[in-house]
């Protein structure tokens, strides 16, 4: 009797040791599994920063005011420049608040960022397109 009861202890310590270092251990981050809130800044931003970089092209005079055509293609532009930055800087591991600040100015820049980024990438990685000189047909 007293052996079984040690077993069942035994057992039990084990199934407890077990279950505290599952509980303990968080799981596993998707490397795209972002909430809604933190999404909706990163959206926000970059779309606030075309929207900024359209009123000034309207301002200036290189676009019309009324060229709704203008509007979309600034905002998807900025859209795509700051999720590249969202996820360059999610890749770095700067803070939220930084990248957040960062992805708005990336939105403002538009095509300028993705100018930028693909330099990036060509120093970092080497060239992408091909090698430089040759025309594509």
């Amino acid at each position: 009797m007293r052996r079984t009861i040690t077993r069942f202890a035994a057992a039990f310590l084990f199934a407890m040791v077990v279950t505290l270092a599952q509980a303990v251990e968080p799981a596993p981050r998707d490397e795209l599994d972002l909430n809604l809130h933190t999404l909706a800044f990163i959206v926000g931003m970059s779309l606030l920063g075309g929207l900024v970089s359209w009123i000034a092209k309207v301002k200036a005079g290189v676009v019309p005011g009324w060229s709704l055509m203008h509007l979309i293609g600034e905002l998807c532009t900025s859209a795509f420049a700051g999720f590249l930055c969202f996820l360059l800087c999610d890749a770095m591991g700067v803070s939220l608040k930084v990248t957040i600040g960062l992805v708005g100015v990336a939105g403002h820049m538009g095509t300028r960022a993705i100018n930028a980024f693909e330099a990036f990438a060509e120093k970092k990685w080497g060239v992408l397109a091909g090698p430089t000189g040759t025309k594509k047909r």
